[in-house]
């Protein structure tokens, strides 16, 4: 085996090198450390920028901890596995969730209703994933839930009573080819109770009773009675995603296709939900499945993944004629008899 070149970019969870080759042998990639930075900005319900919470880095999925006070999000340092930081959003401070850096990949931090728990996915070997829980202040030891999955599971809320889980669940079916699921498990025991496939995005109302979710077959945002059976009503109409709730109930957020937050006014109580007015807030400046956004209990301030001019800027590398040195070497590494 001879190496073409080394040091290339690689994704530690979907073991992934950063590179393409054309179809006359172009080789272009990017070189170790190279990657896109972020910064965690506070931003009003305009979009105006109320300031920024730490230094840039590869943030993903960040989670404002129910009182406020505190941010869970995950983070990729460079040549590293992806990790989880705890932020004091007053003074601006730090701690790893786990201050292991080199074990396994953690991703998707969700917090407890009552602050002092985080849960979240690790890898588990080459493809399986498991669903863990950790004290918030980095103390004590992590705790699994339920069994390993074969699937990349990842948490996506924590029911208000601290009862339920929202799972999503999702099988690899081939290069940027997903099915999603979405579950409802018992959070001390991991037993389902609820399951939707072509789902994903699963959000508790504050009072518990309601579930909003995206669906994935029409593309839309609906809410639907938890626990048991129910007709689901729609919250969104021309499509949208990765819901968030007010903290009285009373309004909720989502992402439309051209990544607006969409401001949705609703009745809700334990027998009904009505939708009664909607309209656009701002714009978020990254693709979806990096531009992640959490919103405060009143609705006022939201943490939104923004693009900086501060990001990494190494330059891809392109290579050509490699083919033809690849041969050369191939018959020199040949025995002569």
């Amino acid at each position: 085996m001879i190496p073409v070149v080394r040091n290339i970019e690689y994704d530690t969870f979907f073991h992934d090198g950063v590179f393409t080759v054309s179809t006359n042998g172009t080789l272009v990639y990017a070189t170790e450390g190279v990657g896109v930075n972020t910064e965690l900005t506070w931003m009003d319900r305009t979009g105006e920028s109320l300031g920024v919470l730490g230094e840039p880095e590869q943030f993903f999925r960040q989670s404002i901890s129910p009182d406020g006070k505190r941010v869970a999000v995950g983070f990729k340092p460079t040549a590293a596995r992806e990790k989880i930081w705890i932020y004091d959003v007053d003074r601006g401070t730090r701690i790893p969730l786990l201050a292991d850096e080199a074990g396994p990949s953690l991703y998707g931090p969700i917090w407890s209703p009552d602050g002092k728990q985080v849960a979240y996915r690790n890898t588990q070997g080459q493809v399986s994933t498991a669903l863990l829980v950790h004290a918030s202040d980095g103390s004590g030891d992590e705790k699994q839930l339920g069994a390993i999955h074969a699937d990349v599971v990842t948490a996506s809320d924590w029911s208000p009573d601290g009862h339920y889980l929202a799972l999503e669940l999702a099988k690899f079916q081939g290069r940027e080819n997903w099915k999603n699921s979405l579950r409802v498990v018992e959070a001390d025991e991991g037993k389902p109770v609820l399951e939707m496939d072509n789902a994903s995005g699963g959000k508790f109302s504050p009072d518990g009773h309601w579930l909003a979710y995206h669906d994935e077959t029409s593309g839309e945002v609906y809410a639907t009675p938890f626990p048991g059976s129910g007709a689901r009503i729609a919250v969104s109409s021309k499509g949208g995603g990765d819901p968030r709730w007010r903290g009285d109930g009373q309004e909720l957020f989502y992402v439309a296709d051209d990544l607006t937050i969409i401001s949705v006014q609703v009745r809700e109580s334990a027998k009904e939900f009505h939708v009664l007015s909607s309209q656009p807030l701002f714009r978020l400046q990254l693709p979806n499945n990096v531009g992640f956004y959490d919103v405060t209990r009143d609705g006022k301030r939201f943490l939104v993944n923004t693009r900086t001019l501060k990001e990494q800027s190494e330059p891809l590398t392109i290579l050509t004629n490699w083919l033809a040195q690849l041969q050369s070497e191939s018959k020199n590494e040949l025995p002569k008899n």
